[in-house]
């Protein structure tokens, strides 16, 4: 049975963690986890990235989905390769479900996403007719997850 996400295991007498590959079992390496000094700091990096993204143009942010586009074109065999010792994926799999899919959301937000996150006026009720609905799209800030392993 495949497994879908790569295997690890704390290394005894140590904070390391040995990481391996679902579908083989070979060694990817060791890694040392974050302590939440660390996490605290990514955070902050990533708030004041967001702070700046959110003051770009969809222009600006249009070059940075292209450049991202062109890059995973460039690079997906080896993409796919990491996904395959990630997840266990095959090869096809890989292309299909990691590559395909994100060369398709771009290529759409590249072309659709200014227009699709427009403010837009929304009907409202008989009893409400004297206001208005709008829907405005704002960036969220950053969003964290943290995944348990064991």
């Amino acid at each position: 049975m495949r497994k879908t996400s790569i295997d690890i295991a704390q290394v005894s007498g140590s904070s390391l963690i040995q990481c391996y590959a679902p579908a083989t079992g070979q060694s990817l390496g060791r890694i040392n986890p974050s302590s939440a000094d660390g996490i605290d700091r990514a955070i902050a990096k990533a708030k004041d990235a967001q702070v700046k993204w959110a003051e770009t143009s969809f222009y600006g942010r249009r070059r940075v989905l292209k450049t991202m586009l062109k890059f995973i074109l460039e690079n997906q065999e080896m993409i796919a390769r990491v996904a395959c010792l990630d997840s266990g994926k095959t090869m096809v799999d890989a292309s299909l479900g990691e590559i395909l899919v994100t060369v398709e959301k771009l290529r759409w937000t590249i072309k659709h996403g200014e227009e699709s996150l427009k403010s837009e006026k929304r009907d409202t009720s008989f009893l409400m007719m004297y206001k208005w609905n709008e829907v405005v799209y704002e960036p969220l800030g950053v969003v964290a997850a943290c995944v348990s392993w064991k």
